[in-house]
């Protein structure tokens, strides 16, 4: 597939993916990911869209690998949504790990609650 090509399915799937229709969007991304399997964005955005699903194991595999990547401009949000999604798992310690490696807002009132319970 041409670059263009690739630009266009990402983009659709980003379409798909604000219109709360995620399984598409994970269908297009998944695809493309196949080609790119180190790609931070691809990696965030699947993530992303398996924890809308409801899939939180399957977005902490794609979560995980961009909270890994330093670089990665994604990395403060892959790292809260990896909580998120650790938490639907009931995997408090890794939860807590990854807030402690994001600066999102409510980072300190969730930490509260996972310390609470």
């Amino acid at each position: 597939m041409s670059s263009k090509g690739m630009d266009y399915e990402f983009e659709r799937g980003m379409v798909d993916f604000k219109s709360g229709e995620f399984q598409s969007a994970v269908n297009r991304w998944e695809a493309l990911l196949a080609g790119n399997p180190n790609s931070d964005t691809l990696n965030y955005f699947l993530g992303t869209a398996y924890l809308e699903l409801g899939y939180s194991a399957q977005a902490i595999q794609n979560l995980h690998k961009v909270s890994e990547n330093s670089q990665s401009k994604f990395v403060d949000d892959a790292n809260w949504y990896l909580a998120l999604a650790y938490i639907l798992e009931d995997k408090k310690d890794e939860a807590r790990q990854a807030l402690i490696r994001t600066n999102h807002p409510l980072k300190a009132e969730l930490l509260n609650q996972l310390d609470e319970k």
